[in-house]
C-alpha cells in the first residue's frame, strides 16, 4: 500500500465513525492511470453497517479529492451486475451506466462481468467548502 500511495497509483481511505472512530469500511482510488487521468473506485462497508448511505457518503468525498486534489477527469465503478447495492451506490454518486463489460472483474480466479459506471466532474457539484 505505501508503494502504491507514494507512486500514485493507489489512493485506499478507511471509513471511520465520526463519534467513535470505529471502523465502517473503506474507500479507494486505484488503479490511476495519470497519461489518461483515469482511476477506478472501490468501496466496501461493513455487513453489520450498510443500508445507511455511508458508502456514498465516503464515495462523494472520494471522488470529489479525485477530481480536485488528483486532477483526475474520469472514474470509474465496476461491479457485479446482481449487486444492486453497489450499483445504487454509483447510480447516487451520479455515474452513468455505460456498458455491461465482458470479463471485467476477476476474483478468486474466476472472471465475472462487469456493470461499467462512469463519473466525471461535470457529473457531480464539487462543494469547495470540503476543503479537500
Amino acid at each position: 500500500m505505501k508503494k502504491a500511495w507514494a507512486d500514485g497509483t493507489q489512493c485506499p481511505f478507511g471509513i471511520l465513525a465520526a463519534g467513535s472512530g470505529k471502523f465502517l469500511g473503506v474507500i479507494s482510488i486505484n488503479h490511476i492511470v495519470h497519461t489518461n487521468q483515469l482511476a477506478n473506485v472501490g468501496y466496501w462497508v461493513r455487513s453489520t453497517c450498510t443500508k445507511q448511505g455511508i458508502a456514498s457518503r465516503a464515495g462523494r468525498l472520494g471522488t470529489q479529492y479525485a477530481f480536485q486534489e488528483r486532477g483526475l477527469t474520469r472514474l470509474e465503478i465496476a461491479c457485479i451486475p446482481g449487486n444492486s447495492a453497489s450499483r445504487r451506490v454509483a447510480e447516487k454518486l451520479g455515474a452513468k451506466l455505460e456498458a455491461i463489460s465482458r470479463n471485467r472483474l476477476v476474483m478468486h480466479g474466476r472472471a465475472y462481468d462487469a456493470a461499467l459506471y462512469a463519473l466525471t466532474p461535470e457529473d457531480i457539484a464539487l462543494d469547495p467548502r470540503l476543503g479537500i
